[in-house]
C-alpha cells in the first residue's frame, strides 16, 4: 500500500512540475508576444514612445514659431520666468481669481516655452518653409553628411509613409505646412539627454526581452514534449488518481460546469490584465501559484469536459440533466397542481410586503435602504423560490405517481434524487409499486399455471382414461377368445392403478401446496435411506445401463426428518434419473455433511434437450416437451420440493448444458 501511494505521490509531483513548467512558458510567451510589436521594432528610434516625443516637439514649435501667439511669447523673458510667475500669483491672490482662465493659460505657455528651450539642446531641427525662412538650432546644417555621422538618429521630411509607420502624424504637419527639412539625435558627451537614455534602456530591455522569450519558448517546448511522454507513459495512472474527483465534478449539471469553466478563464484573464501594468516577469511566487493552479483547474475541467461533446446524442443527454432544465421542469411540475403552487406564491408575496412595510413603519428603512438592498433581496427571493418550486414539483410528481400507480398505468420508477421526507415518501411509493407489480405478476403466473393445470391433467388423466373405456367396451364382445380377455383385463389393470398413482399423486400435491401436511421427524441414516431407494430401482437401473457412482463422507450420516417423506424425495428423483438420464452414462450421488446440515446432490446426463426456464420443471404437472411420451405424472420434482420445503430445507435444480443436477439440503 505504502509502494502504491509513494507511486501515485510520485506521479503527482510529475503533474505538477510540468504544469508548472507549462504555466511559466504559457504566460511568459503569450505575454511577451503582445509586447513583440514594442521591443521587435529593431530600435528605439522605430518605436511609438519616441514618435510621441518627437510629435511633442513639433507641436511646440508650431506653436511658438508659428501660432498666433509668437510675437506675444517672444517679448517674455525667459531668464525672468520665475519673477514672471510669481507676479501672476500675486495679481491672482490680490484680485481674488478673477483671471484665473486667462493667468492659466499664461502660465501654460511660459511653461511650454520653458520645456520646448529645454528639448532644443537635445534634439536637432533644420526646417525650412515655403517662403524661404529657415529654422534651426544647428550653425552648419548645411553639411548634411556630418550631420549624420554624429548623430544616432537622422530622419528627413517629407516622404512616403506605409499605413504602420509612426511618424506619419509629423509627415503629415511638413506635407500640410509645404515645409522641408529634418530632425536629428546628436550624439553628444556634454549633455546626455532622456531620449539617449532611452534608447539605451531599450537596448538593455530588448536584450532581456529576447533572453526571457527564448525561456519562456523553451520552457513551453519542454512542458509539451514532456507532458506529452508524461501522458503516454502514466495514462491508466493519471485516470485512476483523478477518478474520485471525476465522479464529484459529473454529478453537477452540464451548464454549471461551463460557468464555472468560463470563471476559471475570467479569472485568468483578470490576473493576466492585472500584471499587464507590471514588466514581464511574476511579481512574486505567490502570483505564479495562483495563475498556475488556476490553469491546472482549467485543464482538469477541460479534459473532464470533453468527453460530454464527444456526439450530439451524449450532449442532449447531458442537456436534459442541466440545472436550466431542471429549474424549468421544476416550474412546469409546479402548476401540474395549481392550488398549491399558488397558495404558496400568495404567502411569500404576503410575508415580503409585510417585512417591507413593517420596517418602513418603524422608520428603520427609507427609499433609498430599499433600493439598495432590492437586489440582494432579489437574487435570494430567486434562489428561494427556484428550491420551493424544485420540492413543490418533486411533490406533485410524487402525487401524480401515487395516482398512475392507484390506475395502473405507472412505469419505471420515480427518480428519488431528494433526501428527507420527500425521499422517503418516493421511496415508500416505489416498494408499494414493486409489491403491486410483483402481486400482480404471481397472479398473471397463478393464472397460467392453474390453465397449463387444467390442461396436463386432463391430458394425464384422460390417457388412462380412455383406455380403460376402450377395453371395457372390447370386453363386451362376446366372441372375444379367453386369451384376449385376459390381455385386455391386464391392460385395464395396469391403466386403473397408473390413474390410482396419478390421482394419488395429485391429492398429495394439492395438500402440501395448502400446507396441511403432518411430520413425524426422527433421527435418520441418510445413506441408509438413499441406498434404500436405490435398491427399489435396481432392475430399471440395469436395463437402462446406468453407473451409479455414490460418495459420502462417512458411512452413516444422520438428519432430524420424516423417514417416510424423505424417502419419497429419494424415490421421485431416482425415478426421474432412471425415465430422464441418457443411457450408458454415470449418474453421480454425492452425500456432504456440514455443521448443521447434510447435502446430497445427483448429477446425471439429460437424454432430451432441456428448456431456458430450469425452474418451471418444479411446477406442477412439468415435463420437457421432448419428454411427454415418458410415463410420468410430472409431479415428482413438485412433491419433492414440497417435502423438502416442509422440513425448511433447500431443493435446487441447476443445468450446465445436457448435465442435470439437484440438490437436497436438510437439517441435522
Amino acid at each position: 500500500m505504502d509502494i502504491k501511494l509513494k507511486s501515485k505521490i510520485r506521479i503527482i509531483a510529475y503533474a505538477l512540475t510540468i504544469l508548472a513548467l507549462f504555466s511559466f512558458g504559457f504566460r511568459t510567451t503569450d505575454f511577451l508576444a503582445n509586447k513583440a510589436s514594442y521591443y521587435l521594432k529593431g530600435s528605439y528610434f522605430n518605436t511609438r514612445e519616441f514618435a510621441d516625443e518627437l510629435e511633442d516637439f513639433i507641436y511646440l514649435f508650431e506653436q511658438f514659431y508659428m501660432g498666433p501667439g509668437e510675437s506675444y511669447v517672444q517679448n517674455v523673458p525667459v531668464e525672468t520666468n520665475e519673477e514672471f510667475v510669481a507676479e501672476i500669483y500675486d495679481e491672482e491672490t490680490d484680485e481674488e481669481y478673477t483671471y484665473t482662465t486667462e493667468v492659466t493659460e499664461e502660465y501654460n505657455i511660459v511653461t511650454d516655452r520653458q520645456r520646448f528651450e529645454y528639448e532644443q539642446s537635445y534634439i536637432n531641427y533644420y526646417i525650412k518653409d515655403r517662403k524661404g525662412n529657415i529654422y534651426t538650432n544647428l550653425e552648419n546644417y548645411e553639411d548634411f553628411d556630418s550631420i549624420q555621422q554624429s548623430s544616432f538618429f537622422v530622419c528627413t521630411f517629407p516622404y512616403h509613409t506605409k499605413g504602420n509607420d509612426v511618424f506619419t502624424s509629423i509627415n503629415r504637419f511638413f506635407i500640410t505646412k509645404d515645409l522641408t527639412g529634418f530632425i536629428a539625435i546628436p550624439k553628444s558627451d556634454k549633455k546626455h539627454s532622456l531620449i539617449v537614455e532611452n534608447m539605451y534602456d531599450y537596448q538593455d530591455e530588448m536584450t532581456n526581452y529576447l533572453i526571457l522569450l527564448g525561456t519562456g519558448i523553451t520552457a513551453l517546448i519542454s512542458s509539451i514534449v514532456l507532458g506529452y511522454y508524461y501522458l503516454k507513459k502514466y495514462a491508466s495512472e493519471c485516470s485512476e488518481i483523478l477518478q474520485p474527483l471525476k465522479k464529484i465534478y459529473s454529478r453537477y449539471p452540464i451548464d454549471l460546469r461551463i460557468c464555472v469553466l468560463l470563471l476559471n478563464l475570467l479569472f485568468i484573464n483578470t490576473h493576466y490584465t492585472y500584471i499587464e501594468y507590471y514588466p514581464y516577469y511574476y511579481l512574486d511566487i505567490s502570483d505564479f501559484a495562483v495563475y498556475t493552479v488556476a490553469l491546472t483547474v482549467l485543464i482538469i475541467q477541460i479534459i473532464f469536459l470533453l468527453p460530454v461533446f464527444k456526439s450530439l446524442q451524449h450532449i442532449k443527454t447531458e442537456w436534459e440533466k442541466s440545472f436550466i432544465v431542471n429549474v424549468k421542469k421544476s416550474l412546469e411540475g409546479s402548476f401540474l397542481f395549481k392550488s398549491g403552487v399558488i397558495k404558496i406564491l400568495l404567502i411569500l408575496g404576503i410575508v415580503s410586503f409585510l417585512g417591507i412595510g413593517t420596517g418602513i413603519a418603524l422608520g428603520e428603512l427609507g427609499m433609498s435602504d430599499i433600493l439598495a438592498l432590492f437586489p440582494f433581496g432579489l437574487i435570494i427571493s430567486v434562489c428561494v423560490l427556484i428550491y420551493i418550486f424544485s420540492k413543490v414539483a418533486y411533490f406533485n410528481r410524487l402525487l401524480k405517481y401515487s395516482e398512475d400507480i392507484l390506475a395502473g398505468n405507472a412505469n419505471g420508477q420515480i427518480i428519488r434524487s431528494k433526501k428527507g421526507l420527500l425521499g422517503k415518501l418516493a421511496e415508500n411509493l416505489d416498494r408499494l409499486k414493486e409489491g403491486i407489480d410483483t402481486s400482480q405478476k404471481v397472479q398473471v403466473k397463478s393464472e397460467r399455471l392453474k390453465t397449463e393445470l387444467i390442461t396436463n391433467v386432463s391430458h394425464d388423466l384422460r390417457t388412462p382414461l380412455t383406455s380403460i373405456i376402450n377395453y371395457t367396451e372390447l370386453l363386451k364382445d362376446k366372441q372375444l377368445s379367453e386369451e384376449e380377455r385376459e390381455k385386455y383385463i391386464e391392460i385395464i389393470d395396469k391403466k386403473s392403478k397408473r390413474l390410482k398413482v396419478l390421482i394419488d399423486d395429485l391429492f398429495e400435491v394439492s395438500k402440501m401446496a395448502s400446507g396441511n401436511i403432518e411430520l413425524s421427524k426422527e433421527k435418520v441414516d441418510i445413506v441408509q435411506l438413499l441406498k434404500q431407494a436405490l435398491a427399489e430401482y435396481d432392475e430399471k437401473i440395469q436395463a437402462a445401463n446406468l453407473d451409479f457412482k455414490i460418495t459420502f463422507d462417512s458411512p452413516h450420516i444422520f438428519a432430524w426428518v420424516d423417514g417416510r417423506k424423505m424417502w419419497r424425495v429419494f424415490d421421485n428423483i431416482i425415478s426421474n434419473i432412471v425415465k430422464y438420464t441418457l443411457e450408458n452414462t454415470r449418474v453421480y450421488i454425492t452425500i456432504t455433511e456440514r455443521d448443521y446440515s447434510v447435502v446430497i446432490t445427483f448429477k446425471n446426463i439429460s437424454k432430451y434437450e432441456l428448456p431456458e426456464n430450469i425452474d418451471e420443471l418444479l411446477e406442477r404437472f412439468k415435463r420437457g416437451d421432448e419428454s411427454r411420451s415418458t410415463e410420468g405424472s410430472g409431479l415428482g420434482l413438485a412433491i419433492a420440493k414440497s417435502i423438502v420445503d416442509s422440513h425448511e430445507g433447500r431443493f435446487d435444480i441447476e443445468t450446465d448444458g445436457d448435465l442435470f443436477k439437484t440438490i437436497v439440503e436438510v437439517t441435522k
